[in-house]
């Protein structure tokens, strides 16, 4: 991965010591190849997210319940938040699903990091929010059966889109359920008007586009854009 100005380098650590897979993390300067720094992460990789500012650097990692040394009795996914401008070091870690998973969707926004989740081994969506600072839980949702497809904050709200046809306005904060609003096909893209209020524009796979009303989730109105 390449982000402002830094390539991040991920392989398996080879350390005969430790009693768990690791993922070694290498920092280099894009431009003259020096090395800025290294860290080594437990479990094994699946995605890295870099914070807006680049301060922080976060890494989703998971770990089998087969492995020998695992003490959490289970399929794991961690969550790590490394200091980008300190060597890498680790700033904390959080288990935050019980089982294998996939990242669907990842963002730092107002001190919150938010993170959609998808089960490996079964249907099931899981969207929650941390604390950036220390990594603390302030609230999940599980969507059994559902998946999450994208998500997007802006405010104190966060847009997501579930079971492909499916608008969720949540509240930051506490996760509550601000307005749901469903149509009849799968939602294809979802956009956000930087407005106040804020607008979201929905497109389907039946041509349709819409606009919506980001306070209420009223529709606003809707154009067929293929016959």
């Amino acid at each position: 991965m390449e982000e402002q100005g830094r390539l991040y380098l991920a392989t398996d650590a080879q350390r005969t010591s430790a009693s768990l897979p690791e993922t070694q993390l290498w920092a280099v300067d894009s431009r003259s190849g020096a090395q800025l720094w290294q860290s080594i992460m437990p479990g094994q990789l699946i995605n890295l997210f870099l914070s807006r500012d680049g301060s922080r650097l976060y890494a989703l990692t998971d770990l089998s319940q087969a492995v020998p040394g695992n003490s959490y009795g289970s399929d794991v996914t961690l969550l790590l938040a490394l200091d980008n401008n300190n060597k890498g070091q680790l700033l904390w870690q959080r288990s935050v699903n019980q089982g294998l998973s996939l990242a669907i969707f990842a963002q730092e926004h107002n001190g919150k990091f938010y993170l959609a989740l998808e089960r490996q081994d079964r249907p099931q969506a899981q969207l929650m929010a941390l604390s950036a600072s220390d990594g603390q839980p302030l609230w999940q949702q599980r969507y059994p059966g559902e998946g999450v497809i994208s998500a997007q904050p802006h405010g104190t709200m966060l847009y997501v889109i579930v079971s492909g046809s499916t608008v969720l306005a949540l509240d930051g904060t506490s996760g509550q359920l601000r307005w749901r609003t469903g149509f009849s096909d799968n939602i294809t893209d979802l956009a956000l008007m930087q407005t106040n209020p804020p607008q979201l524009y929905v497109s389907t796979s039946s041509g349709k586009l819409a606009a919506l009303d980001g306070r209420s989730g009223q529709l606003r109105w809707s154009l067929l854009l293929a016959e």
